[in-house]
């Protein structure tokens, strides 16, 4: 019990007093992206937090993704996209949920005395309506979150933005893509007397892709570098080895996490447009994060 609490104030009361919401500062709950260390938003051929990575979905994409984050700490996202014809792009919807687990109180009575106040939690739901769309080479994608955040008891809601993009290019025959999000434009949040900023952000990234390695084999690299108004400069960069778009191997390295030495790694399986991917973070002292996800294209 002592660990959850270190690991609850640590990682995410410190979080949201530093004007930080949960769910909006971390990274995007999904498995290939955890496996890059985050590096995923120029990425062509992973869904991950720019939303113009939708627009190339042709028909219908919907997706599972379970995180174990240390102890009983879970976060779990639904998400659909389907390409409309009439409206000449892709409408995606996600829902993820944050739940700390049950941690129990303490009233501090006297200096050696204490008194059991029960259990508490922190929990948040985030609900996503986007559209992504291509002209040419040119990827464009916009989401709107909607967030209901309850901090142990004290609750409150708001509504943030992402806009994002990808623009494909053919260089010495290999392709490259270059991608771009402003993340979390948005309202603050109240809890009790006192107000939080929405993290907003500003991503930029590059990745490659070739098959030099062997016949069948094609590799890809993606680096970023992420922005935060608070005058913060972080960086993550990703390689994926894919092997007739059925095996993925994945490794990442990123800047971002106060925790652990920012190295991530996974593996994809693809068959018949079912996919299973998996995610692995360390956290030092704290564990490990294992990310799960199940999708499946038709």
């Amino acid at each position: 019990m002592f660990k959850k609490i270190i690991i609850v104030f640590l990682i995410l009361i410190i979080n949201c007093a530093a004007n930080a919401n949960i769910l909006l500062k971390m990274n995007e709950n999904n498995a290939q992206v955890s496996a890059l260390s985050g590096s995923a938003i120029s990425f062509a051929n992973i869904i991950s937090e720019n939303p113009a990575s939708f627009s190339g979905i042709e028909k219908n994409y919907i997706s599972f993704t379970n995180n174990n984050y240390l102890t009983d700490i879970s976060v779990m996202s639904f998400k659909y996209a389907a390409y409309i014809d009439k409206l000449k792009g892709v409408i995606n919807t996600g829902y993820t949920i944050f739940d700390s687990g049950k941690i129990r109180k303490t009233f501090i009575t006297g200096s050696t005395s204490f008194l059991d106040a029960g259990t508490t939690d922190i929990n948040e739901k985030m609900f996503i309506l986007g559209y992504s769309t291509n002209i040419k080479l040119l990827s464009l994608g916009v989401n709107t979150k909607f967030i209901n955040s309850d901090f142990a008891g004290v609750s409150d809601k708001s509504l943030a933005i992402d806009f994002g993009f990808n623009y494909n290019f053919e260089f010495l025959k290999d392709n490259f893509t270059i991608g771009g999000v402003i993340k979390n434009l948005g309202n603050s949040f109240k809890y009790d007397r006192e107000k939080y900023s929405v993290p907003l952000q500003y991503k930029f990234g590059v990745s490659a892709s070739s098959d030099f390695l062997a016949t069948g084999y094609m590799i890809k690299f993606g680096i970023e570098t992420i922005y935060d108004k608070y005058n913060h400069f972080d960086g993550a960069a990703g390689c994926e080895i894919d092997y007739k778009e059925k095996i993925f191997l994945r490794a990442g390295y990123n800047t971002t996490s106060d925790q652990g030495n920012g190295i991530s790694a996974g593996i994809g399986l693809s068959w018949s447009g079912l996919k299973f991917d998996y995610g692995w973070t360390p956290y030092s002292s704290l564990g490990d994060a294992h990310y799960i996800t199940l999708s499946y294209s038709f």
